[in-house]
């Protein structure tokens, strides 16, 4: 039997509405509040930001502000929306008491054979032809990010390796989760008649991150496809393409992934973590259980942190490891291993998704369930 899930009267349309307002002023939130702290805890004034950041005296101000800035970011805006929309806000995110150890087990399989996969869409990522002015700016990117890794992973004690642990590996993996799967793909798998509707926000938000993350950024172009593609979304025939295409819940697995590559702003890991996406909204749909994803997104990020750990201890640059080349066969090993692991966690499972009753869809401020109806979300 199912459990019920009260929707306090919510429309498809006013769910995504709140969200994406509840997503806005987190991510308001989460540039200013983290900010403040590091300017309190470091005292260093406003024209010294940039090498503060880099600067290992202040790692511990780092570490808290991007524990913060992640908390604020991604696990914010979904619990206010889950609260604001369900009765049961963690329900609605896919939080389950019930857990399967044979699940745990093909989690672990998945998480064993990914890096592999990962590895190799890397190398096919930066094999990809670009022109060389984005070429230079994502390779600009990337040695920013690489800055601050090396800095994050400069663990050189037990003690710091296990802080690492939850500030670099769970608390990212948790938080993440919480937005992209337990809030994104949840909404989109369950709202089949927004289906165009996130489509056509994932494709925006492709097309910003790509021109404003773009040397050659053009606010014109950027207007120019946002107003085709809504005037395109208004066109019943092209609207009701969207929404067909929308129906399977793969378009949001994928939608999520997208979106959950992209905001990691990293083209030469683009693929990599879009794949990890997937697998990761393919874990949850079929497990009904968003504790599985999140057990694996951070045992992906914790073997990261590991391996940078011993790296660091054995005095080698952290920046080798990236020369790492996987061959092809172990990728398809990877794939094989990953398909078997998700046939197995559907063949297993014994959870359904939560019944969402429905309350007063007309007035989203009533709560009485003796005039509701109910509206099944599997």
């Amino acid at each position: 039997m199912s459990l019920e899930l009260i929707n306090k009267g919510y429309s498809p349309t006013s769910k995504l509405g709140v969200f994406l307002a509840c997503l806005g002023g987190s991510f308001i939130l989460a540039i200013i509040i983290p900010a403040v702290i590091f300017f309190l805890q470091s005292g260093i004034n406003l024209d010294e930001i940039e090498t503060a950041l880099t600067n290992p005296k202040h790692l511990s101000a780092i570490m808290v502000m991007q524990l913060i800035s992640t908390l604020l970011m991604f696990f914010l805006p979904a619990f206010l929306y889950a609260t604001i929309v369900y009765n049961k806000p963690f329900l609605a995110l896919g939080f389950r008491k019930n857990i399967n150890p044979m699940h745990i087990v093909f989690t672990l399989l998945i998480v064993t054979v990914g890096f592999a996969l990962s590895g190799y869409l890397s190398e096919v990522n930066k094999a990809i032809p670009i022109p060389e002015a984005k070429r230079l700016f994502f390779d600009d990117l990337e040695k920013q990010y690489e800055t601050q890794v090396k800095l994050l992973g400069q663990v050189n004690s037990w003690g710091q390796y296990f802080i690492s642990l939850f500030v670099l590996a769970f608390f990212p993996a948790l938080f993440e989760e919480v937005l992209f799967r337990g809030g994104v793909q949840n909404m989109l798998t369950h709202n089949k008649n927004i289906g165009g509707a996130y489509i056509l926000i994932t494709v925006l938000i492709v097309i910003l991150a790509y021109f404003v993350f773009s040397p050659s950024m053009s606010f014109g172009v950027i207007g120019i496809i946002l107003a085709a593609a809504i005037a395109c979304y208004f066109i019943k025939p092209v609207k009701d393409i969207f929404s067909k295409i929308g129906n399977h819940p793969m378009a949001a697995i994928i939608a999520t992934a997208i979106i959950f590559s992209a905001v990691h702003t990293s083209w030469y890991g683009f693929l990599s973590r879009f794949m990890l996406g997937v697998v990761l909204g393919l874990v949850f749909y079929y497990s009904k259980n968003i504790g599985y994803s999140i057990l694996y997104h951070f045992l992906n990020n914790a073997t990261v942190v590991t391996i940078m750990f011993y790296t660091t201890k054995k005095g080698e640059d952290i920046s080798s490891l990236d020369d790492t080349k996987v061959p092809w066969y172990l990728a398809l090993a990877g794939v094989i291993g990953i398909v078997f692991a998700l046939y197995k966690i559907i063949a297993t499972n014994k959870l359904e998704d939560p019944k969402e009753i429905v309350i007063d869809p007309k007035n989203p401020f009533a709560n009485n369930k003796n005039d509701s109806h109910e509206s099944i979300i599997n």
